[in-house]
C-alpha cells in the first residue's frame, strides 16, 4: 500500500522537471522563469522540511506548478 501512495507523491515531482526540461527545448522557458519555477519548487520542499505538518501538501502544490507549466509551456487552457 505505501508504494501506491509513494507512486501518486512522486508523479508531480517527475512531471515538474520533464515539463522544466520541455519547456527549455522548446524555447518557452529561459533562463529567468526556470530559475523562478525552480525557486518556486524549492521553497515549498523547504516549508515542507522546516513545518513538517505542511508535507503533505506538497505534492498539490507541486500538482498546480506542473498546471501552470503547462499553461504557460503550450500557451493554451487544458481540456478536461
Amino acid at each position: 500500500m505505501l508504494g501506491f501512495f509513494l507512486g501518486r507523491a512522486l508523479l508531480p515531482q517527475i512531471l515538474f522537471f520533464i515539463l522544466l526540461g520541455a519547456g527549455w527545448y522548446l524555447g518557452r522557458l529561459w533562463g529567468r522563469r526556470i530559475q523562478a519555477f525552480l525557486a518556486a519548487w524549492l521553497l515549498g520542499v523547504l516549508a515542507a522540511v522546516v513545518f513538517p505538518l505542511t508535507a503533505p501538501l506538497l505534492t498539490g502544490y507541486v500538482a498546480m506548478l506542473d498546471v501552470v507549466l503547462i499553461l504557460v509551456i503550450f500557451r493554451a487552457d487544458i481540456r478536461i
